[in-house]
């Protein structure tokens, strides 16, 4: 029986050597190919995923090489025609994306200078783990703090595609090119003035300047929740023994039965009992938790600051 095997298997694939040889390609085609191959299954892989806007990251390259196979032959008749179709479907995407952006602004309305973000939201903290979750935050009033950026997004989704389309139609493809890249990086500018705008939401670093002065190295830093909630704290800080309150859970928790494990995981009781005691402790937590779910101690509580839905309070008054 095994020498039969052992004779069948070379004949089989043979067999399929020769079936596949039939649909041989081109070195080019088998390049484009692979390219193709390896950006589509990245970006279908990973769409299936939470956080998908960081993850498609390795797809990028063979996005680029495919882009630069197709403009080197942005001459061709077939390709010319090619570019003018998509253009116009880009520009018809970036009207309406323009036109409901100039909706959204008219309706906005102002907001008082120095307003906190995150009071004008509709936070919903289940939705975090979803790709792009926090867009179910905005609400009607908080584009208005958006003014800047939303408006150079929706220009540049419109105008560099109107324009790249009439230097297509005029046969000046390189020009046209250009143009339509000009419109990208005008997004991506616009793209960064928001996350400037968003980032008290998504971060704890003016909360950690704030407090920077007054840190000293034998205080007690906490977090209350999740340690993901209120990392940016230790890195601003540039503490590594940050403990955490009520956080023993997720990623943390089967490690923190290791025998080596730092003692970093505070309770209620443990926090009381240090609260009243000549060491100074800072105490992070998320206002957007209801109110019966943020800790209670046995003491004075002297708010230090506020941003982004977030506060620091302490058992200290400010130094």
């Amino acid at each position: 029986m095994f020498k039969a095997i052992a004779h069948a298997v070379p004949l089989r694939w043979e067999k399929w050597r020769d079936h596949f040889r039939r649909y041989d390609l081109p070195l080019r085609r088998r390049g484009l190919l692979l390219l193709i191959v390896w950006s589509t299954f990245v970006l279908l892989f990973f769409s299936l995923s939470t956080r998908q806007e960081y993850y498609i990251l390795p797809a990028l390259p063979a996005l680029a090489l495919l882009i630069a196979a197709w403009l080197v032959h942005e001459h061709d008749a077939t390709i010319a025609r090619a570019n003018i179709r998509i253009t116009t479907i880009l520009l018809v995407f970036g009207a309406l994306v323009a036109a409901f952006s100039a909706f959204l602004l008219i309706h906005a309305g102002h907001v008082a200078p120095n307003t906190d973000l995150a009071s004008l939201l509709n936070q919903n903290p289940g939705d975090y783990a979803l790709s792009m979750g926090h867009f179910l935050d905005l609400t009607g009033p908080s584009i208005a703090l958006f003014r800047f950026p939303l408006s150079i997004a929706a220009l540049s989704l419109f105008l560099g595609p109107l324009i790249s389309l009439i230097l297509h139609k005029r046969a000046q493809p390189h020009a046209a090119n250009l143009t339509l890249a000009a419109g990208a990086f005008g997004f991506l500018i616009a793209v960064f003035f928001g996350l400037h705008t968003f980032s008290p939401i998504l971060t704890s670093a003016q909360l950690a300047e704030a407090i920077a002065p007054q840190v000293h190295a034998n205080d007690l830093i906490t977090i209350h929740g999740e340690y993901e909630s209120g990392s940016t704290l230790g890195f601003y800080l540039q503490r590594d023994n940050i403990h955490i309150l009520d956080g023993r859970s997720s990623n943390l928790w089967y490690g923190s039965f290791f025998s080596d494990a730092p003692r970093i995981f505070e309770t209620p009781e443990s926090l009381a009992a240090k609260w009243n005691k000549p060491q100074r402790i800072f105490l992070w937590q998320s206002l957007t938790d209801p109110p019966s779910q943020l800790p209670t101690v046995p003491g004075p509580v002297y708010i230090l600051v506020k941003s982004g839905g977030k506060e620091i309070i302490s058992n200290q008054p400010k130094r």
